[in-house]
């Protein structure tokens, strides 16, 4: 359209790489999804999370700095994955005005659920059995729902495995010890860091 027009300035062919999976070996198709995040720059989360790296002996010491300069340059986490397995997030959806139902009530009593029948139930279980019995949305009042597909992220789970350890042990109220490889700056080490700040 644009040559007919005569509005096309340049065109040429370019050779690039184009991102594969490494198991299927198929194309991988970027789309933009709905996510969930975690804002590390509210209500001085991240100037909490300096203040305990801080409390940290670094073997070895050059960790503190490593550590600074990445939390420094984080904005968020984002804590949602698009996966047919793992640990669900527990919102709803409403369906007349599309606002989301997530409360500590709702979480709740999804938790009590899991305590009986297991985590996979979020999978096999409709709406109804899920959420609770008087769930209204607090936008508009309607009480149909869709649930969340999205699952957390895995890191998020690694993350708070220490406090399913302290918790059957009842020892501390934080973990003693992390050891780890340099690449777990990005990813263990953090992960544990901000839902213990949080």
């Amino acid at each position: 359209k644009m040559k007919e027009n005569n509005s096309l300035l340049y065109e040429g062919k370019v050779k690039h790489s184009y991102p594969v999976c490494w198991r299927c070996k198929k194309d991988v198709i970027f789309r933009a999804t709905p996510q969930w995040f975690m804002n590390l720059q509210k209500d001085g989360l991240k100037e909490t999370a300096f203040k305990a790296i801080k409390d940290v002996k670094w073997v070895p010491d050059w960790g503190l700095d490593r550590m600074s300069n990445m939390l420094g340059n984080r904005p968020d986490w984002c804590l949602s994955r698009q996966r047919a397995w793992g640990v669900p997030i527990p919102a709803f959806y409403c369906k007349n005005c599309g606002e989301t139902f997530l409360s500590a009530d709702s979480i709740d009593h999804f938790a009590e659920l899991v305590e009986k029948d297991g985590v996979d139930i979020w999978f096999t279980k409709g709406v109804d059995e899920l959420i609770s019995k008087n769930a209204k949305c607090q936008k508009c009042g309607a009480s149909d729902f869709s649930k969340e597909n999205d699952i957390l992220d895995v890191w998020f789970d690694s993350g708070v495995s220490h406090l399913c350890v302290i918790d059957v042990r009842k020892v501390t109220d934080f973990a003693d010890v992390y050891l780890e490889g340099t690449d777990q700056y990005r990813g263990w080490f953090q992960s544990s860091l901000w839902p213990a700040v949080a």
